[in-house]
């Protein structure tokens, strides 16, 4: 993972440079989602354009790379990483031609026999399925060069079994090429709000809070009549949210600290 420093005055752009320059896996940017509160948005898009992926079946019979019959096996598992945002980019075979590799040596799960195809720089997967019974069983080995990672998995149902799979390989990706603050942190913050003369007011200052993007939580700590205690779970320390609250004019401050009124 990329450890990132970040300054309790850092604004969003502060924190885009700061991502960018650390030579992550990651290229972050500030989008606006056209949302009513709080539209300003930290977007990572990986750097990463997918994997080369083999699969080789044995159903009871020689083992194959990519028989025709199992296309849709692979078609699931495209659907899925594409989904997840790593594509995968599978080898070009002709049926009247020999696999450009050796079976035997994918089957053992060995990489370093593959080519990187041009444009994609995450890696090589190989998926072998044996049929066992009524099971399916799996073994998964990601390369990228730097690190190998191997797993299995079984299933009656052959796609639903390389989904999961193909979930599990997203999840290593993106834990490996995660960015982490050193200054993570948890806050908690309580604020009265006031004004709130029915249902539906309630439901917009509840849909407000919910939608900032420093509140990770929140539950209702007192509630009377016309006015209802929020304790929220913050990201940020609670004078950010006192800043986007002014900002968004929403909420009013009031007299007493941490107290707001609902606007009309």
């Amino acid at each position: 993972a990329t450890i990132v420093e970040i300054d309790a005055d850092d604004t969003l752009d502060d924190l885009v440079a700061k991502i960018n320059s650390a030579g992550s896996a990651v290229t972050a940017t500030v989008i606006d989602d056209g949302s009513a509160f709080n539209s300003k948005r930290l977007s990572l898009i990986a750097n990463e354009s997918g994997s080369a992926a083999s699969l080789v079946i044995d159903d009871g019979g020689a083992r194959r790379l990519m028989p025709d019959e199992y296309a849709y096996a692979r078609d699931a598992m495209g659907w899925v990483a594409d989904q997840r945002g790593f594509p995968l980019q599978w080898p070009d075979v002709p049926a009247d031609q020999e696999p450009p590799v050796n079976l035997q040596l994918l089957w053992g799960g060995f990489t370093d026999q593959l080519p990187q195809p041009a444009g994609m720089s995450g890696g090589q997967v190989i998926v072998t399925a044996r049929r066992s019974g009524p099971f399916w069983r799996l073994r998964w080995v990601y390369d990228n060069g730097i690190e190998s990672v191997n797993w299995g998995g079984e299933g009656v149902d052959l796609t639903v079994a390389l989904a999961d799979g193909l979930h599990r390989l997203t999840d290593i990706v993106a834990e490996r090429d995660s960015i982490r603050s050193v200054s993570d942190g948890a806050w908690t913050q309580r604020i009265m709000i006031r004004g709130l003369d029915g249902p539906e007011a309630y439901i917009q200052c509840l849909n407000y809070l919910q939608a900032l993007s420093v509140v990770e939580g929140l539950s209702v700590a007192t509630a009377a009549r016309g006015q209802v205690g929020f304790a929220l779970s913050l990201n940020a320390e609670p004078r950010y949210l006192r800043e986007i609250i002014i900002r968004d004019k929403v909420l009013e401050p009031g007299a007493e600290q941490d107290v707001y009124l609902l606007s009309r």
